[in-house]
């Protein structure tokens, strides 16, 4: 942990503000009033978030700049920056973009002359939306490998896109990478003799971050081997420049570990683990003694690394059960650690962005057996001095000499701690730790593509017969609460979706109702979605959620309390924050979706109210699930009737019952604002208001039957 971390208690500066305007007025995103809410802002205490800044910002300073990239004869860069940003014109304009995940559409360009890249010849390229030149293969093709959704930002994705470069899955020329609107997007290139321009006039996916206008760059590829990127006007001061060539670094060992001690099974028997510095990333490798397995039909093989620095944890891996998989917990999405095996060998590319300019971390190796007769489990724990030289990431304004591997910059505003315990310990060093719920805002922008982020599920308080989340909940002492029973990672309020009123797509919401449903979303999971139900005709058990436990598209999850009137002008039929479908049955049989906007708060189902402890048992109303589905608007499908008792029969029942759960909860909202000065006012404002309307929404979803109040008010 860094000085300035332990410091933190010392230098927080804790404020309390409580707004009592008069109740807030349910506002369209025109600004007309309509009915007022029956609520008051809650207070909100700002603190400063001295010791959760991982990284300053590092804004882009490019703008009327020109890059020069040439390559050298050993493989390296030599770069350049020139105080111009002419843009070559570009008279062929490419096909308007299809959609694709996360704007990643891309157009094969053939090239007029072989171009080297990445110890390869090409002929052809793949120009992306996202302001990138791939070569392999369309970013298209990536992008599910590094999904960034919820909580990534630009250092994450560098730190997936620089890994994977440097396990050899892609090769990139980023001249400006982001997340950019596919429907606004103007592409065009030139093509001549010795080189291709590919001009970009890109703006930012809007709804999740502010957009600052419409962004014009260009790349040009040389014969050469010479690659330049041109700045003409860029409003938007974050995003990813750079070579990502993969091309080997050879650098020094800086670890090695041989057991001596004799290891308790032979599946787990490690003969070696090594760490190697190559360029901007580490190489992990750990070997066995035995062949590493393709498959095991039963149990599982799991070998894994944990590097540790201060109170961040990255953890990554190869499990062996069914097939190989990797594996990767990091401190942000995308979770991705690429991958070699070779024989008795496993290699892991990990990039050093992730380190945060630590020079000092601990690495423990493990390997574990989950079979019979038990588990067997191998592991060493050192901590390392890391002498090696930086990563990639360099000063592009500034660089001069020459660069090996991947060379690239990453331009992003703050780096913020995003893990809840880290966050609410501090927090509760500084205030009582009487929260039932706790909501961390910030009023700066940090690092982060999308503004939302992970929930805590259920903490300290279990709960049975409602799944096995709720059953074995998280320790309060990581988040430093014995009380405490859910929260969500600290999001940036100024967001344009947690503003009080707005669009997304072509809906119209107010109230805060964009907010409303990814807060109360995350909270909820405390309770679930993990129930099961046994169908009676055949007396198997059967999920009534999915993967991401969210309930199942095929079950109708409608409110049972309809409050969506309340945030947007097109009420529709609506289905739970957790998902689910509202379905309609038409006279023939078949059975239609609601088109309710996923985003936008449509209520709590009964079976919310089930699990919450809200509802008992005896008032939860029959539902039905939709099995063997087919066509597309009218679907057919067998319907298959859903009762609470079919539920009791496969979880047991609710423990404890709904007329000993808690039904008043206590609220705490948190501000972090940067060092060095105080909160911002009109954030506060939001904060406390958003907090009121997440409140209100808890108790008309519930019909009165729940309540959220201000830490030390109320019982």
């Amino acid at each position: 942990m860094s000085i300035a971390s332990h410091r933190l208690l010392a230098s927080v500066v804790l404020t309390t503000v409580a707004f009592f305007v008069g109740a807030p007025t349910k506002c369209r995103a025109d600004g007309k009033p309509g009915e007022p809410a029956a609520v008051k802002p809650f207070p909100v205490s700002a603190m400063s978030a001295e010791g959760l800044i991982r990284k300053p910002a590092n804004l882009f300073d490019l703008e009327g700049k020109t890059l020069r990239f040439s390559p050298q004869e050993d493989g390296s860069w030599k770069v350049k920056t020139m105080d111009t940003a002419k843009l070559e014109a570009c008279e062929t304009s490419l096909p308007t973009a299809g959609w694709s995940p996360f704007g990643a559409y891309g157009w094969r360009v053939e090239l007029p002359f072989a171009f080297p890249f990445a110890g390869k010849t090409w002929n052809a390229v793949h120009v992306n939306n996202n302001g990138n030149i791939s070569f392999a293969k369309t970013e298209a093709e990536s992008i599910r490998q590094r999904d960034p959704w919820p909580n990534s930002g630009m250092r994450s994705m560098a730190a997936a896109i620089d890994m994977r470069s440097a396990a050899g899955e892609e090769q990139m020329v980023a001249a400006l990478w982001a997340v950019y609107d596919w429907r606004r997007t103007k592409v065009a290139v030139h093509k001549a003799d010795d080189y291709l321009a590919v001009t970009w006039r890109v703006t930012r996916q809007d709804g999740d971050m502010p957009v600052a206008g419409e962004n014009a760059f260009q790349a040009r590829l040389f014969k050469s081997g010479v690659i330049e990127f041109a700045y003409e006007k860029v409003p938007e001061r974050d995003g990813i420049i750079g070579l990502f060539t993969g091309q080997p670094v050879k650098g020094e060992r800086i670890h090695q570990w041989v057991p001596k001690d004799k290891a308790p099974h032979p599946s787990v028997d490690i003969a070696s683990a090594t760490i190697d510095d190559a360029g901007s990333v580490l190489r992990f490798t750990v070997t066995m003694r035995e062949e590493i397995p393709k498959k095991i039909d039963t149990e599982s093989l799991l070998h894994r690394c944990e590097v540790k620095h201060g109170e961040l944890r990255d953890e990554f891996g190869l499990s062996v059960a069914g097939e190989r998989k990797g594996e990767a917990w990091l401190q942000a999405r995308p979770w991705v650690v690429p991958h070699r095996v070779d024989g008795k060998t496993i290699e892991f590319c990990y990039s050093k962005v992730l380190l945060d300019g630590a020079r000092c971390f601990d690495v423990t190796w493990d390997a574990v057996w989950w079979g019979h007769p038990g588990r067997f489990v191998n592991s060493r724990r050192d901590v390392l001095s890391v002498v090696a030289p930086a990563g990639g990431e360099i000063d592009l304004s500034s660089a001069t000499g020459t660069y090996a591997g991947n060379v690239f910059e990453i331009f992003h505003y703050p780096l913020m701690m995003v893990h809840t315990g880290p966050v609410l310990r501090r927090i509760y060093q500084r205030v009582p730790a009487e929260d039932d719920l706790a909501l961390v805002l910030t009023d700066f922008r940090p690092d982060d593509l999308f503004g939302e982020g992970w929930g805590t599920g259920p903490i300290n308080k279990p709960v049975h017969g409602i799944g096995a989340d709720a059953k074995a909940p998280l320790s309060g002492v990581e988040f430093g609460s014995k009380r405490l029973l859910s929260s969500m990672q600290p999001n940036w309020v100024g967001a344009p979706k947690f503003a009080a009123g707005g669009r997304v797509d072509d809906w119209e919401w107010f109230n805060y109702g964009r907010a409303i449903t990814w807060i109360a979303h995350e909270w909820t999971h405390k309770w679930g979605m993990h129930l099961r139900f046994r169908d009676p005709k055949t007396g198997k058990d059967e999920d009534l959620y999915d993967e991401h436990g969210h309930w199942r598209p095929e079950l109708h999850a409608p409110p049972f309390v309809a409050v969506i009137d309340l945030y947007t002008p097109r009420p529709v039929p609506a289905f739970s924050i957790m998902n689910g479908s509202a379905w309609r049955e038409n006279p023939d049989g078949t059975f239609s979706k609601s088109n309710h906007h996923l985003r936008l708060p449509g209520g709590l189902s009964a079976l919310d109210l089930y699990a919450m402890g809200i509802l008992p048992p005896e008032k939860v109303p029959d539902m039905f699930l939709l099995r063997d589905l087919k066509g597309g608007d009218r679907v057919q499908a067998t319907k298959v009737t859903v009762r609470i008792e079919d539920i009791i029969a496969a979880m047991g029942p609710r423990e404890p019952s709904s007329a000993k759960e808690q039904k008043e909860y206590r609220l705490g909202v948190y501000l972090l604002h940067e060092p060095g000065r105080e909160a911002d006012a009109k954030m506060m404002s939001r904060a406390g208001e958003l907090a009121a309307a997440v409140a209100d929404f808890f108790n008309r979803a519930t019909g009165g039957r729940m309540s959220i109040r201000p830490t030390g008010q109320g019982k």
